[in-house]
């Protein structure tokens, strides 16, 4: 957990120290085993059970992860065919009665499910670990490939294929079609999979480890939805649960929302920016929200700028109504990050947010058709609230306290400066205008009852204040500052 001191154990007995050296001495001597093993490229079946012994013992034992998926490669390549996807139960007599026994040979399958159980009992125990997180990727890949390959096997069977707008679960509980046991596995595995994400994030919602294996689940989520459209495929009950039919709707796209139709954002990514926006507000200081919160956003973004538009009216309508509705997402967001500010001018989370709509906003003000919209300057709303930090923290005689709003506010002013002695500027005297307004407003704040700024040398001067300041509250950084200075001023 964050800010939490691990605590370590003292005055110990020497019963408990012994046990514990020996079950170090039993680890080590298992390792060791299996790294020879391994370098002799000893891929047998019967080394699974000492792997998942070790590994739930120390699962930061990368190399036995590899190891492990070595082995289990191995076993596939030798598996004949009709043993790799089905499994072969033949009729036996068993005390003059005849049943059917599963047969002892595994499919693919269901050393995947035991994969998928060991990594879970892993992520349990330690749900920060790297190489647990990795595997339970490799997993799903295989899953993927194994479901891929059966519905490219679909038409070769001897009941027809799905018929267009079949729900995935239903036509196969029908008799219409003969779904593949992979597909239907893959598809639960993975809706199960983006719930018990959520389960992790509320354990702990600054776990970016959680949050990035989240944003993959969702993508290979968005992969299924293609692959499933290409093959007429949509999610049905037998597939989704009660809990998961809400999110299997905005999957098909027929999800039922308070805001109005989006056209900027799909119907996932809305109801992702919910998820972030509900994090965010219970946890200001929760950067891996603010983070996927700007990964969904430069998405769309990116989507907007790719885009071959027509000269038509309904492309023009379009374009028109994702631009109006990217700017007023970029003013929803501001509302919310000046809120984080407000609350906690210290935390760095919502500055680094601050950073990305900055950027984000000159994307959209650089589109060729960004005239059509009204755009917001982030910029100078974010000048707005620095200057309102700062200069109560100078009311109040707090000084040094604030750091990220003179920085915003030194970059800003930096900006206009060299913005205004551009000889290429189109409107030369409105760049100067605005540097010196801006530079007026920030004396004010740092010195209320000092002389008004009146020229250029006067804004100069106000960014060395800003440094100076600065350099006091973050010496390490003081190089930095310097460099400021030197970009508009002569040696």
């Amino acid at each position: 957990m964050h800010d939490q001191r691990k605590v370590r154990p003292h005055n110990i007995g020497e019963k408990a120290r012994e046990q514990q050296l020996e079950k170090i001495r039993q680890f080590t001597t298992l390792y060791d085993s299996l790294l020879e093993r391994r370098s002799r490229r000893v891929y047998e079946e019967s080394i699974l059970p000492q792997l998942a012994e070790l590994l739930t013992k120390n699962a930061e034992a990368y190399t036995m992860f590899n190891y492990r998926r070595e082995v289990l490669l191995d076993l596939w390549r030798k598996m004949p065919e009709a043993a790799a996807c089905e499994t072969v139960a033949p009729p036996e007599a068993v005390k003059g009665e005849e049943k059917r026994q599963q047969s002892v040979v595994k499919t693919q399958l269901d050393w995947l499910s035991e994969e998928l159980k060991l990594s879970s009992s892993i992520i349990q125990s330690d749900y920060k670990v790297y190489a647990a997180f990795v595997h339970r990727r490799w997993v799903f890949m295989q899953l993927r490939r194994l479901a891929e390959s059966a519905l490219g096997n679909v038409g070769k069977r001897s009941k027809p294929a799905a018929p267009a707008g079949c729900q995935l679960g239903e036509c196969a509980a029908a008799g219409e079609f003969d779904l593949p046991e992979e597909v239907l596995f893959w598809a639960k595995a993975l809706l199960k999979e983006k719930r018990q994400g959520d389960a992790l994030l509320a354990m702990d919602e600054r776990n970016f480890h959680a949050w990035e294996f989240r944003r993959w689940v969702m993508y290979q989520l968005g992969q299924m939805e293609d692959l499933f459209v290409q093959s007429s495929i949509q999610f049905g009950p037998a597939v989704v649960g009660i809990k998961e039919r809400e999110f299997a709707s905005y999957m098909n796209g027929s999800a039922k929302s308070d805001r109005p139709r989006d056209l900027f954002f799909t119907p996932t990514e809305v109801k992702e920016l919910n998820f972030t926006s509900a994090a965010v507000r219970r946890n200001f200081s929760n950067y891996s929200a603010w983070h996927q919160r700007g990964f969904i956003m430069q998405g769309a973004l990116r989507r907007l700028q790719q885009r071959q538009w027509r000269e038509e009216e309904a492309d023009n309508n379009l374009r028109d109504g994702m631009l109006s509705q990217a700017w007023g997402q970029l003013e929803e967001d501001l509302t919310l990050l000046t809120t984080a500010i407000y609350c906690d001018p210290l935390d760095q989370s919502a500055w680094y947010y601050a950073k990305f709509l900055i950027h984000a906003s000159k994307q959209l003000t650089a589109l060729p058709f960004a005239s059509t919209a009204v755009p917001i300057d982030i910029t100078a709303k974010l000048d707005e609230v620095c200057l309102d930090l700062v200069g109560e923290e100078r009311r109040l005689g707090e000084d040094m306290e604030t750091y990220w709003p003179y920085l915003h506010l030194a970059t800003s002013l930096l900006t206009s400066i060299k913005k205004s002695n551009d000889g290429n500027s189109s409107d030369v005297i409105s760049d100067r205008q605005s540097a010196l307004k801006l530079a007026r407003e920030v004396w004010a704040a740092l010195q209320p009852q000092g002389r008004h700024v009146n020229g250029d040398d006067d804004c100069i001067k106000c960014l060395q204040e800003l440094c100076a300041h600065l350099t006091t509250a973050d010496p390490l950084r003081a190089g930095m500052y310097k460099y400021f200075l030197s970009e508009v001023t002569t040696a």
